[in-house]
């Protein structure tokens, strides 16, 4: 109840919670080589986890709860956590790819009204298309796109999204740019990038992950002086 703590929140259903994902994500949280940056971590998925992972990492607590019920989101006590990662979990094949992070998006906004705009939480979202981000509000700055003015009607009845007006490409976005937005698409292109530039998913590695290696060497984080601010 102190706060502080790390929230850990599965949008898909009880089929498609990525628990190899949160067990790649706990290695790096509870890696030995920065004992002293471990927090309190909190998982909120619709079902619980499976029992390697709650032996392996017996410090971390599991409810049981759908990240669309504004009640479980706040048992986890998402306004006081200092970081919240939404994981968007398995896309079902049968739906249309401008629709597959429709959950992740609903949820994310009734999080931004959780926090009612708090800059203390840090909020990541994965995302399954990077067209997604425009839906998804920026807590840093503050930033949110009119859903309404962005859907159009089909011929056959089905609203699509359509390119908001001076829109940026997403990685010029403000949440790519501070890490709050990851998505496959993403992490695709770095793979086709190891085509022509090897060695890439390696240095990537040694950046965020510098404990696979053994390293005794990472990249430390800083807070910038309020000065510097808009100066890049």
């Amino acid at each position: 109840s102190a706060g502080g703590h790390i929230v850990l929140i599965s949008c898909g259903s009880d089929r498609g919670v990525p628990w190899n994902e949160i067990a790649l994500m706990m290695a790096t949280l509870r890696t030995q080589l920065r004992t002293w940056e471990h927090r309190p971590v909190i998982v909120l998925a619709p079902e619980g986890p499976p029992r390697s992972l709650a032996d392996e990492y017996p410090d971390v607590s599991y409810y049981i709860g759908a990240a669309s019920n504004v009640h479980d989101l706040e048992a986890v006590l998402v306004s006081r956590a200092s970081v919240v990662v939404l994981l968007a979990g398995d896309a079902q094949g049968d739906i249309l790819a401008e629709l597959r992070d429709h959950n992740a998006v609903v949820i994310a906004n009734t999080l931004d009204l959780l926090l009612d705009g708090s800059s203390k939480t840090f909020v990541m979202y994965e995302l399954h298309t990077e067209s997604s981000t425009k839906f998804v509000p920026c807590p840093l700055t503050g930033k949110r796109h009119d859903l309404l003015k962005t859907m159009v009607p089909t011929r056959s009845g089905v609203f699509r999204t359509q390119p908001l007006t001076g829109a940026q490409p997403v990685k010029m976005e403000t949440q790519f740019a501070c890490g709050q937005v990851f998505s496959l698409s993403f992490l695709g292109e770095m793979l086709g990038r190891e085509y022509y530039v090897p060695s890439t998913m390696e240095l990537l590695q040694a950046l965020v992950m510098p404990a696979r290696r053994g390293q005794s060497s990472f990249p430390w984080l800083v807070p910038m002086p309020q000065e510097f601010a808009g100066k890049t």
